[in-house]
C-alpha cells in the first residue's frame, strides 16, 4: 500500500507538472482561432453559403434570440482528456501492485512450505534416532531373563556352558545413549513450537515416559549388577571375568517384573515417538500432499494415543497431571517450593 501511494503521488505530481506547459502550449492556438473570421476558417466552398446563412439571420430579417448555451470554456476538453490519463494510470497501478501482493503472498507461502519441510526433515532425523536407540536398549533387557534361564537350564542338565554375555554396564550404555537422544528431541519440540503449538502436549508425554523409563531403570541395574558376570580391566589391559553365579528361581522372577517395568516404560516411549512423526507428517506436510496419515488405534484402551486435536490435548494433560508418577511428584515439588516461599 506505501508503494501504490508513492507511485500515485509521482504521477500526479508529473502531471500537474506539464499541465500549465500545456495550458500555454494552447493559448496561441486559442487566440488565433478566435481572431479569424467564420468565412476565413471554413473552405472556400463553405463561404458564399455563410454569407447567405448570415443575411438570413440577420437581425433585420429575424429577431435577436438568446442562446440557450454559453461556449464551454476552452480547457474543458483538456481536463478531460488529463482526468481520463489520470484514471487510467491509477487503473495500472492498482493493477500492478494487486499483483505484487500477490507474488510476494506466493513467495511467502513456498517459503513456509520449504521451512515446513525443513523442519520436518530435522524432525525427522532425531525421531528415527531416537526410535532406533530406544528399540536397542529396550530388546538388550529383555533378552536378559531368557539368556539367564538358558543359562540355568544348561547347568541343571550337567553342561559347562560359557558365561552369560549380558552386561549391566553395556544396558546402561544403551539406556543412557537413548534418554540424551530423547532429551535432544524434547528440546527441539520446544524449538519449533511456533510452527505448530500443539505438539507442546508431546513434551509432556515423551517428558512422562523419559521419567518412567529412569524410574524403573535404577532398580534393574542395581539388580542386574548383583546376577550378571562383569569384566574388570587390568593393569594390562586385559579383562578378569568376576560374578559368574548362577542366579536363583527368586532372583529370576524378580528380574523379570524388574524387566518388564522398564521395558513397558520403553514401550510408551516408542508409541509417544510414533505418534509424534504421525502429528508432524499431518501438521508439516499436508499441504504438499492431499492425504492424512491415519493415528495410532491400541486394541488395549490403556494405552494412550497423543493426539493434538483440542479435546484429547486436554484429556491426556489432565491425565499425566493427575494419575501418573510424574504428575505426582511434580505436584509435590511444586507444594514444597510454594510453601518454602511463603513468609514465616
Amino acid at each position: 500500500m506505501h508503494n501504490f501511494f508513492r507511485s500515485f503521488t509521482s504521477i500526479l505530481a508529473i502531471i500537474l507538472f506539464f499541465l500549465p506547459m500545456l495550458c500555454l502550449a494552447r493559448i496561441p492556438t486559442i487566440v488565433a482561432d478566435q481572431t479569424k473570421s467564420p468565412e476565413s476558417r471554413v473552405s472556400p466552398s463553405s463561404a458564399h453559403w455563410l454569407q447567405a446563412e448570415k443575411r438570413e439571420t440577420s437581425p433585420s430579417n429575424n429577431p435577436p434570440a438568446q442562446s440557450s448555451t454559453s461556449p464551454r470554456p476552452w480547457w474543458v476538453g483538456d481536463l478531460i482528456t488529463l482526468l481520463g490519463i489520470l484514471v487510467g494510470v491509477i487503473i495500472v497501478i492498482y493493477q500492478l501492485g494487486r499483483q505484487h501482493r500477490s507474488q510476494l503472498k506466493l513467495q511467502r507461502e513456498n517459503y513456509r512450505e520449504q521451512l515446513r519441510l525443513k523442519i520436518y526433515q530435522q524432525f525427522s532425523k532425531l525421531l528415527d534416532m531416537a526410535v532406533h536407540k530406544n528399540i536397542d536398549s529396550s530388546l538388550y533387557a529383555f533378552h536378559i531373563p531368557g539368556n539367564v534361564q538358558f543359562y540355568r537350564g544348561q547347568l541343571k542338565d550337567g553342561f559347562s556352558p560359557s558365561p552369560l554375555r549380558d552386561r549391566a554396564s553395556e544396558l546402561s550404555k544403551l539406556h543412557n545413549e537413548t534418554l540424551k537422544t530423547i532429551t535432544e528431541l524434547i528440546f527441539m519440540i520446544e524449538r519449533y513450537q511456533i510452527v505448530e503449538l500443539r505438539i507442546n502436549i508431546f513434551r509432556t508425554a515423551i517428558g512422562v515416559a523419559h521419567h518412567d523409563m529412569m524410574e524403573t531403570f535404577r532398580p534393574l541395574f542395581s539388580f542386574l549388577l548383583r546376577i550378571l558376570p562383569d569384566d574388570i580391566p587390568r593393569p594390562d589391559g586385559s579383562y578378569v571375568l568376576v560374578n559368574v553365579i548362577s542366579p536363583s528361581d527368586e532372583q529370576v522372577n524378580e528380574l523379570k517384573m524388574l524387566v518388564d517395568a522398564y521395558k513397558a516404560a520403553s514401550d510408551d516411549m516408542g508409541c509417544y515417538l510414533y505418534d509424534l512423526n504421525v502429528e508432524l507428517q499431518n501438521a508439516l506436510l499436508s499441504n504438499l500432499f492431499p492425504q492424512k496419515v491415519p493415528r495410532r488405534e491400541p486394541l488395549d484402551p490403556r494405552f494412550k494415543v497423543i493426539s493434538t486435536e483440542p479435546n484429547e490435548i486436554e484429556r491426556l494433560q489432565k491425565y499425566f497431571e493427575e494419575q501418573t508418577d510424574w504428575g505426582k511428584k511434580k505436584k509435590q515439588i511444586e507444594q514444597s517450593v510454594v510453601s518454602q516461599l511463603k513468609p514465616d
